[in-house]
């Protein structure tokens, strides 16, 4: 069977518009029209939400990306904790109380960056609700 032939008389259909990669993005900032762009600045504020309350609550914090804790340090360094937190695509910040040495463990919770922003809390312990209260409604906030 033969196919019908394409109506050149039609022009073809526009694709439709993409948001830039944003690959100027350290240079240049963010640009609100890419959607990369505002799916990493979602995630930074939920990170950050996330890194503050825990701080404000006297917590310490580890960050570890999986099996290997050993280079994990204590800190309530904040811009350490967010850049160690948000360097992969999971990672884990675990809360200690600053009790005695060493620290007591806390609770933790579980984040997976890549996907629509607003959910990159993954899992969490139960205890860390009081921690994680803000940012999880920040993220309800920010969702669609």
């Amino acid at each position: 069977m033969r196919r019908p032939r394409r109506d050149s008389s039609r022009a073809p259909a526009e694709p439709a518009p993409k948001a830039p990669a944003c690959r100027e993005r350290e240079a240049t900032g963010p640009h609100p029209e890419c959607n990369i762009c505002r799916r990493l600045a979602v995630e930074h504020r939920i990170v950050c939400r996330i890194v503050d309350d825990a701080l404000s609550q006297g917590l310490l914090c580890t960050v570890s990306f999986g099996d290997d804790d050993s280079r994990a340090r204590f800190t309530i360094d904040r811009a350490l904790i967010i850049e160690e937190a948000t360097a992969a695509d999971e990672s884990f910040i675990r809360f200690h109380r600053n009790e005695d040495p060493p620290p007591a463990p806390f609770g933790w919770c579980f984040l997976v960056f890549g996907n629509s922003g607003w959910d990159v809390i993954s899992d969490y312990t139960s205890k860390t609700e009081s921690v994680l209260e803000g940012a999880l409604a920040l993220a309800e906030e920010l969702s669609p």
